[in-house]
């Protein structure tokens, strides 16, 4: 029977030096990771996502439950409200007395909704992050009455 060769004569010297098969692709193996690590690839990655953010859940922020909020006079800052207005109140561990009338922006976590709104009163029985929000702004966010919605929140910069 013949004998076979896997390696040809020429190639013989690549099993004596270690790394030496990875030697021929290594400049290759170099371009890509030079690539992929430069801040014009690192800006282009992010250009990507940001195109894709409407259809992309939000991650940051104060992450919390959203419910509904009766509207009217009656709140911590005595402003007037109603149902189409897009109002919060704010849990107890947040809110403060220059609070009132500022805005806070808040967004449905797994559509991406947003909506505007202004803080009018704090919510004793919630959490350190939920909050309670107008049926308007509630609706907004697609949530259905009687449901809460998971949300990420924080307070616009004015």
């Amino acid at each position: 029977m013949g004998r076979v060769e896997l390696i040809s004569p020429s190639h013989s010297s690549l099993l004596r030096r270690p790394g030496a098969l990875l030697s021929s692709n290594t400049s290759s193996f170099n371009a890509i990771m030079m690539f992929f690590f430069t801040p014009s690839a690192f800006l282009f990655a992010l250009l990507a996502i940001a195109g894709f953010s409407d259809a992309m859940p939000v991650i940051f922020g104060n992450r919390g439950t959203a419910t509904v909020y009766m509207t009217g006079q009656n709140n911590g800052c005595n402003i007037t409200t109603s149902e189409s207005d897009s109002v919060v109140a704010l849990s107890a561990t947040w809110f403060k007395p220059d609070s009132c009338g500022k805005k806070v922006k808040v967004s449905a976590r797994r559509t991406a909704s947003t909506v505007h709104a202004t803080i009018v009163d704090y919510c004793l029985q919630c959490k350190a992050n939920d909050l309670q929000i107008s049926p308007q702004a509630f609706h907004e966010l697609g949530g259905i009455d009687g449901t809460s919605r998971d949300i990420v929140w924080d307070p616009e910069k004015v």
